[in-house]
């Protein structure tokens, strides 16, 4: 385990991450503790993208150094073993100046993939004469193979998701076991070899209600602040792929959708939104808080309302709650006199 600590803010899709990392840091400024944000959220890291992926805004950017945001050029692929080297070297500079890192995302393989060393694979690439021979069947003829070699593993994604299809394909062809046993086998690594970092996990919980209300009104500002436009912008790069079945027809792209049809971006949006904070809640319940790693939760129910309103004095204090646990856990590892 490496002698430096690090700072976590997990949660899902509109729990408040944001707004709370920002405030965190700048309480933590106050105690003379030099806390900087490194993101690590996936669709973040690139350029453009900026309405869809609800990034922190310029005002808020200004506040609290960010590293890993938007920096990748979109038509370039980032994965998991580019973000564990990009972020470990964003920790080494941090710890280098003294400052403490706070890792602030959605995106959980990610974060587990920095704290457990095992849970990335020992090759990330398929292999080209694999990747060749399997371009020659469809992606449904993938998937029935998938499911005779590896039911429990094809159970899990979707028929039509040929990457991840492919993955499994591969792992059973160049490891001799399929993506199942590997991702048990894996975890047992994990629980032997322990935790790269010493980390505290900050997980901010909100009341499902309060949540699906906050999404609702996110896509609704997403749409006004010109997601559509955006998506015309990123088309060839298959961006907003649940938006683009309904902005195009026949004629091509449609530059001016109607009432009818923004109301379907918007309920399309909100479903896809609300179902990937249930699997984000999923993973952090299952995983990181059964994890050996200390955690605190942050439940901002009451304070994060259905409309974003905010109870400054309630807020506050939960801010400051959570920078004396983060004080106290700094000195318990002797990295704060």
């Amino acid at each position: 385990m490496e002698n430096h600590d690090k700072i976590s803010d997990v949660g899902s899709t509109a729990s408040g991450k944001t707004k709370f990392s920002i405030d965190f840091c700048k309480k933590l400024n106050d105690f003379n503790i030099n806390a900087e944000i490194i993101n690590s959220d996936s669709m973040q890291v690139y350029k453009g993208f900026n309405i869809g992926t609800a990034k922190p805004s310029e005002d808020e950017l200004s506040l609290i150094p960010h590293h890993l945001l938007n920096f990748v050029d979109p038509t370039q692929d980032y994965n998991v073993s580019m973000f564990v080297k990009d972020c470990s070297e964003s920790l080494n500079l941090l710890f280098s100046q003294n400052k403490l890192p706070v890792i602030v995302g959605g995106t959980n393989l990610y974060i587990e993939a920095l704290l457990w060393p095992s849970v990335m694979d020992s090759d990330n690439n398929n292999s080209e004469s694999l990747e060749d021979y399997f371009d020659q069947f469809d992606t449904q003829t993938l998937y029935n193979l998938l499911n005779k070699i590896d039911p429990e593993r094809a159970n899990q994604l979707h028929r039509n998701d040929r990457k991840r299809i492919i993955r499994s394909l591969d792992i059973y062809h160049s490891q001799g076991i399929t993506h199942t046993e590997l991702i048990k086998l894996r975890k047992t690594q994990k629980d032997k070899e322990g935790i790269r970092y010493d980390a505290l996990i900050l997980c901010l919980k909100s009341d499902p209600e309060i949540q699906r209300s906050r999404i609702r009104e996110r896509v609704k500002s997403m749409l006004k602040s010109g997601i559509i436009k955006e998506c015309k912008e990123l088309l060839e790069l298959k961006a907003y792929k649940e938006l683009i079945p309904l902005l195009i027809d026949e004629s091509g792209f449609i530059e001016e959708p109607s009432e009818e049809l923004l109301q379907k971006c918007a309920t399309v949006l909100e479903s896809k939104t609300w179902q990937y904070s249930q699997r984000q809640k999923t993973w952090i319940n299952q995983r990181l808080l059964k994890s050996p790693l200390k955690t605190h939760v942050v439940n901002t129910n009451g304070i994060l309302t259905l409309i974003y309103q905010l109870d400054v004095g309630i807020w506050d204090k939960l801010v400051m709650e959570s920078v004396e646990i983060t004080i106290k856990h700094l000195r318990d590892f002797n990295q704060l006199v």
